[in-house]
């Protein structure tokens, strides 16, 4: 089965670090997009662009998604997150509260 699946950030986006982007989908072209957003921690997040239709399969479901590049250390990808949530509580893995 297949499914085709729209980008809508109000409900939520697809993130991927830079670096697994590079690692695993260097080939694929990047679309052009011009953000930048500042992370609660003050830095600021420059996407790199979006990765479109990416093929994503889990049991024998496959769907193609985006995902937003961005340069972010914390994690590798974030499927389905708010963007205005990843920049309001950046992760805290690594951390003991």
């Amino acid at each position: 089965m297949e499914v085709d699946a729209l980008d809508n950030p109000t409900v939520g986006a697809n993130i991927i670090s830079s670096s697994l982007a590079l690692t695993f989908l260097g080939d694929e072209p990047l679309a052009p997009i011009d953000r930048t957003f500042r992370s609660s921690s003050g830095d600021l997040l420059e996407e790199f662009g979006v990765l479109q239709s990416v093929s994503i399969g889990h049991r024998d479901v496959e769907a193609a998604l985006d995902f937003h590049v961005f340069e972010v250390q914390d994690f590798d990808i974030l499927i389905g997150h708010l963007i205005e949530d990843f920049l309001l509580d950046p992760p805290t893995l690594g951390k003991l509260d």
